[in-house]
């Protein structure tokens, strides 16, 4: 199946659909540009500077957080950055299971999180 852009090349004569993806160039980068939305480049974490944290946290630095989420049974946990779901682990019903996670964090960032037994968690700081 072909996409749709492949038929426009087709149905349009070549300046039109040019002009069309010249604008919509434009128009991500008026918007993305000023705005910083995925500008951000990710640093790199330095393995060797981390703290152990608990929750809720509120990120001193960028950085990550790592860890584990441990259940005694079956358990689903939902994680939170600033209020907003990004993580979902479940553990499905052995004992003693834990469920890996890492997720970038910047400056002033709040994490929380519901649904676990136990949550081990690691703030690793960026090179």
């Amino acid at each position: 199946m072909k996409p749709a852009c492949w038929e426009a090349c087709f149905l349009y004569p070549c300046p039109t659909v040019e002009h069309s993806n010249n604008c919509l160039l434009l128009l991500c980068v008026l918007f993305l540009k000023p705005s910083g939305h995925y500008t951000k480049i990710i640093k790199t974490p330095d393995y060797k500077n981390y703290k152990s944290v608990s929750l809720p946290f509120t990120a001193p630095n960028d950085g990550y957080i790592c860890g584990g989420v441990y259940s005694l049974g079956t358990t689903a946990c939902y994680i939170y950055i600033n209020n907003t779901q990004v993580g979902w682990n479940h553990s499905g019903g052995g004992s003693n299971t834990a469920s890996p996670f890492m997720y970038p964090l910047s400056k002033g960032d709040i994490v929380t999180a519901i649904g676990y037994d136990q949550f081990r968690a690691y703030f690793i700081y960026t090179k």
